[in-house]
Order: structure tokens, then sequence, then C-alpha cells
């Protein structure tokens, strides 16, 4: 069993992000919230948007607590503009939550590079439905060609049943791998392909604006031209793969996309195989962020993860790597893999 630990550090700010969110002076003095009324939104229902603020009527707001609201709205990410501002009445206080709904329906051509490698070209079509009934369901299908010619499809529903918070997703995809473990391609004696097929089901609650959990479970297909010991985790070519998992978040980031502010956690547990064809083993994940704002539009943030597996025979496709998806700044073309990963950041 292998391991492997990488530290680096980044400097970064705010200045690189690739979206501009409107400015908006929330320069308010503190005020009592006797009620909330929303405009701009024609399809998307007053719920999807109350159940970010992290606050109610009858409490004192001030300038910093609107300015990370704002953020969490925006963080939903089916809106071009969100302005929070006080319309007075008499004696009574009116916050007013103003949006602009973006479009929703977005077919996209794209060219992307896989694991961020010009070798490794792929292009198709990703169609996205988002706010999809104005409940911000969302309905996905994505077809590539190229390197890793693939087909995804999902579906998630953020409040299948409203009132106790309770979350939906479904997706399907296939994908024609190419293999990235060079101790299968050593193995297998030349470079070769992998087809995984694959469904998946998620159920989980929001127990309130910071903290969710979810059981997942489905099927994966994966079919190698030939079998080998350890390429396969089964006695056979083709692996057949049951599987069932639980995962925490604790998200209490700003703005979900480019974050200045907060602290992002996820820890998974996922048992595959159950015995079925020889194979029965586990990944445990844990990914912590932290964000701070330095000064004015200079953040930072550090980060620890790592990837477990253990269990019977873990297949290599199966392994953790850096050097595709995880990268290290000065170390881009080099290529680590294993059972065990542990990373950490700072930029």
């Amino acid at each position: 069993m292998k391991f492997f630990f990488l530290i680096f550090v980044i400097i970064t700010s705010e200045m690189f992000c690739q979206i501009v969110i409107p400015k908006q002076n929330l320069s308010f003095k503190p005020f009592r919230v006797d009620s909330i009324a929303i405009k701009g939104n024609d399809i998307t229902e007053p719920e999807i948007i109350l159940t970010e603020l992290t606050f109610s009527k009858g409490e004192v707001v001030d300038s910093v607590k609107l300015r990370y609201n704002r953020e969490r709205i925006y963080s939903l990410g089916i809106f071009t503009n969100v302005k929070l501002y006080p319309e007075s009445n008499e004696d009574k206080t009116t916050l007013i939550i103003e949006v602009n709904e973006s479009w929703y329906i977005w077919p996209i051509p794209f060219l992307a590079l896989r694991d961020r490698d010009w070798k490794k070209a792929t292009y198709g079509l990703d169609v996205l439905i988002m706010n999809f009934r104005g409940r911000n369901e969302k309905l996905r299908t994505s077809f590539s060609l190229g390197y890793d010619p693939s087909f995804t499809l999902q579906y998630s529903k953020p409040y299948w049943f409203r009132k106790e918070a309770i979350y939906f997703d479904a997706s399907f995809v296939y994908v024609n791998q190419n293999n990235k473990s060079r101790l299968a391609e050593y193995l297998y004696g030349e470079k070769f392909k992998q087809k995984f097929i694959g469904g998946n089901l998620t159920l989980g609650k929001r127990f309130n604006l910071f903290n969710k959990a979810d059981v997942y479970g489905g099927f994966s297909y994966v079919a190698t031209p030939k079998f080998i010991s350890g390429v396969n985790a089964s006695n056979s070519r083709i692996d057949r793969l049951p599987f069932l998992g639980f995962r925490y978040y604790y998200d209490s980031r700003d703005l979900a996309q480019f974050p200045k502010d907060g602290t992002y956690f996820n820890a998974d547990i996922l048992k595959k195989g159950f015995g079925e064809g020889g194979i029965d083993y586990n990944i445990f994940s844990v990914d912590f962020r932290e964000y701070r704002t330095v000064y004015k539009s200079l953040s930072s943030k550090w980060r620890f993860t790592t990837r477990q597996s253990f269990g019977k025979l873990i297949p290599f496709y199966d392994n953790s790597f850096l050097g595709y998806s995880e990268r290290v700044r000065g170390h881009f073309t080099d290529i680590s893999e294993g059972h065990n990963m542990y990373l950490t950041q700072l930029e």
C-alpha cells in the first residue's frame, strides 16, 4: 500500500476571478427587519431565496450581514444581479431583495482539455436547464467526443420535500476512458481504455443553512479489454460494482464560486462491491478549506484533503492521483498514484 504527501504555496487574489459580481453600496446603519419583500423573481419561488438567509423577520441586520447574505443568494447560480436594501414606511422597515433572473437554458458547445492537457482535447455539447420550474432544480445532459468520449445525464432537486428539507439527485454516466494508472499500463503491457457505465441516486437532508448530509448508492460497470488482476477488481475483465456511501457537508462560504470568507468541510465514506464477484473495498475522503479576507480584495485559503482506500483488492482505476485534476505548481507533469493520499494547500 502506497501513500504520498505534498505541500505547496500559491499567492492569489480576487482579481484572478473570471466572473464579475456587480457591486452594491451596502453602507446602511443597522436596522430591524419588520418584513421581507422580493422583486424580480419572475419564475423563482420566494422560498428558494428566503432559505439562504441567515436572519429572519424581527432581527436587526447591518451592512456586514447584508453583504454576506447577498453573496449567499448569488451562490445559487441563477441570478445575474442581487440587491438588498431597506425601505421605510412610518415606523416599519421592509428589506427589499431585488434579483435579476439569468437565462436558464444553456446549450453550450465546448472544447475542453482533460486533466488540463492539450494532448487530451475533447469537444461536445453541454445542455443545462437551470431553475427548472422555478425551484432551482437542474436538468443537464452532455456528450463529448475526442479524448475520453462520454455521455452524462443528471437531474437534481434541492427541495424534494420542502418542509423536511430533503433533496434528491439522480445521474447516469457513460465514458470510454483512457487508463490513468502507470502501474496498470506496466502490467497490461500497453496503453488501453476502460468503459465505465454507471448510475447513482442520492437522498439527503439539509439540517440548517450550513449543514447537510446524504446517502447515495448505485451501480458501476467497468469493462477492460482483457483480464489482469489489479487492473480488474473481480475475477474477470468486467467489474460489476454496487456501491453505497454517506456524505456530510459543512459550508459557510460567502460565495461558493469564488469565496473570500468562510469554511468548507466534506467527509465521505464509500463501500464498493459488498463481496460480489470478489469485490469488497472502501474509500474514505476528507476535504477541508478555510477562506479569509486578508486586505480588501486580497484573500487567502488553506486546504487539507485526504483520500484513503482500504479493503480486499483495490483496482488501479480507483487509486488516488496527483498530476491530473489535482496538480502541484511547478510539478504539473509529475504523476503520483497510490492507495492513500494527503495534500495541503495555501493560497
